[in-house]
């Protein structure tokens, strides 16, 4: 009986491990889609060039779908982020759906398979040059055809012109094209005439005016040509807020200096403003030079205007301090000054300049608003100090009427 127990026992552990080597030896079962994806690259080279002959073309459709941009003004470079859209035929990738169970398409990564080899020409990054099209996730038709659609961020040069800045403008060019081969060989091509903006995120601080495509064809000789494709984009810097801050303070600032010349000539307060004005306006062309990056040979009209700005307070202030001290001496005015404003007094619009009033005779013969000779009211007072002030006047009046037409000029420079 025992050894009929230990008969029966071997048995059954004999059972169980012919049991689990069937199990083992037995063959898994493939899904359509892993069978077809081991098919079609079995024995697939990456790094060739997907033609059945080799003086057939592959021609290559390229799409740019925008969704966003950000411009570096002060490394003049472009952030542009999108969707690029790649297809091209691919004849060693084709099957029949029929073998697969009806199966037409199938996804796979872009390291994978072929990739065309197309590159930016004007890229801005510090890292190697991407010689082929960026990584990311590919369609594959039963007929061949390859859809590629990476999220893509070219980084590009600009060269900005901030002459007219904050209402300047900035056009950049992005240029793919194949990377060492003709266009015998890749031709690289595209059906938009303008890139697709629907999925676009605008900027705060710049405005996308245009984007376009085109495509160009150059023709090295020997029949060999190399096809390209641009894309430009035309930004507009937003100048509310720099409108709001400098536009502001500059006329503010012009307001500053010509106030100088209403103040009195003998007191301390003229020539304390104008120190305060040309003090501020070398810390606003501190503030502009620090806010703006270098333009090249080209000074934006901006800081020309508070450049010029300054050294009109600056001369306002040499003249404060020369009437000051001119009007201060005891000595006798020079008799052609004394003629000037003997002759100026005769006129009613001298008078007004001068800010004296018409005596009751001179005031009656005026009957043309200023153009008709009055009585003479006299020659200059006998009190030497009295004729220096009636001549400081002048040339206050005199610098007030320039400095306005030059400031006149300035504003008019920036705004056109």
């Amino acid at each position: 009986m025992y050894k009929l127990n230990n008969l029966i026992f071997l048995c059954l552990i004999r059972c169980n491990v012919l049991a689990e080597e069937d199990c083992s030896t037995s063959p898994t079962q493939k899904t359509e889609t892993l069978r077809l994806k081991e098919d079609i690259l079995r024995d697939y080279d990456t790094s060739v060039r997907p033609v059945l002959h080799h003086s057939s073309q592959t021609v290559v459709y390229v799409s740019m779908f925008l969704r966003s941009i950000n411009f570096e003004p002060y490394i003049s470079s472009i952030g542009i982020h999108c969707w690029m859209i790649w297809e091209w035929t691919d004849e060693h990738l084709q099957w029949n759906p029929s073998d697969y169970g009806g199966l037409d398409n199938l996804h796979v990564d872009s390291y994978e398979i072929w990739v065309p080899e197309v590159s930016e020409f004007d890229s801005n990054t510090v890292w190697d040059v991407e010689l082929k099209m960026p990584s990311g996730r590919c369609e594959l038709e039963s007929t061949g055809k390859v859809s590629c659609v990476p999220s893509t961020v070219y980084f590009t040069l600009c060269n900005p012109d901030l002459t007219y800045w904050p209402y300047d403008q900035v056009n950049c060019s992005l240029r793919l094209g194949a990377w060492m081969q003709y266009g015998e060989e890749i031709n690289i091509t595209t059906t938009q005439e303008n890139v697709d903006l629907l999925d676009y995120k605008g900027n705060r601080e710049w405005n996308l005016l245009s984007a376009t495509v085109r495509m160009h064809l150059e023709d090295y000789g020997n029949n060999n040509t190399f096809p390209w494709i641009q894309y430009s984009f035309l930004l507009q810097r937003q100048s509310s807020l720099y409108v709001a801050t400098l536009g502001v303070s500059a006329l503010m600032f012009a307001v500053l200096v010509l106030t100088t010349f209403w103040l009195r000539h003998d007191g301390a307060s003229r020539i304390n403003l104008s120190c305060v004005s040309l003090f501020c306006h070398y810390l606003h062309l501190q503030y502009l030079g620090w806010l703006l990056e270098n333009n090249g040979d080209t000074c934006p009209l901006v800081v020309l205007f508070f450049r010029d700005s300054m050294l009109l307070s600056g001369l306002s202030m040499v003249v404060a301090i020369t009437l000051r001290g001119v009007t201060s001496t005891s000595a006798a005015p020079p008799l052609w000054t004394a003629q000037t404003i003997s002759w100026m007094l005769r006129y009613r619009t001298g008078q007004l300049l001068l800010r004296l009033k018409l005596s009751a005779e001179g005031a009656g013969s005026d009957r043309t608003g200023g153009t008709e000779e009055s009585e003479p009211i006299g020659n200059l007072p006998a009190d030497d100090t009295h004729g220096w002030a009636l001549i400081a006047i002048l040339v206050d009046r005199v610098c007030f009427l320039v400095f306005t037409l030059v400031y006149l000029f300035l504003f008019a420079r920036c705004l056109v």
